[in-house]
């Protein structure tokens, strides 16, 4: 199948929105922002198209396809640090290839945010969730977590 992000974009039928979160091992030097994707849903399945660099995976699946984008953007990212070096990223989403992409995403949220069902919100719960259950294990303690944030998708 043949991908042309250049397609207008009434031809895309977007159905829902990603983030995607890479942890770096502590020997890296850098981390990598949260990523974000878009959902469009064709005949035969999903394309998953990342905003930042521009990568596209299909599958019948959407949490395949996802899963897919993640290994491709992990793939894409080390490779590129190791041979060309991080301020390539930085170049590279620099660039306004997607900036039509990202208007869609931001709609898309604001119109799952009206019903609480956002991506942003369902991330930072997840996080605080996490610190929580992860203070209660290590300290028998009960806390509470608040911190600021931009920006992801079920």
């Amino acid at each position: 199948m043949c991908y042309d992000l250049c397609m207008n974009l009434s031809d895309f039928n977007f159905v829902g929105v990603g983030k995607i979160v890479l942890k770096t091992f502590e020997k890296e030097t850098y981390n990598i922002p949260h990523l974000h994707c878009l959902i469009n849903k064709t005949e035969d399945g999903f394309e998953v198209i990342n905003l930042e660099f521009g990568l596209v995976t299909f599958s019948a699946d959407t949490e395949d396809a996802v899963a897919s984008l993640a290994r491709m953007l992990i793939e894409y990212i080390k490779r590129t640090v190791e041979t060309l070096g991080f301020k390539t990223l930085v170049d590279v989403v620099a660039q306004n290839a997607m900036n039509d992409y990202w208007t869609e995403y931001r709609k898309i949220e604001f119109t799952f945010a009206e019903t609480k069902d956002d991506v942003g919100h369902q991330v930072i719960d997840k996080i605080k969730k996490e610190a929580v259950e992860d203070f209660k294990r290590q300290y028998g303690i009960e806390t509470t977590v608040k911190f600021s944030v931009f920006g992801q998708a079920a």
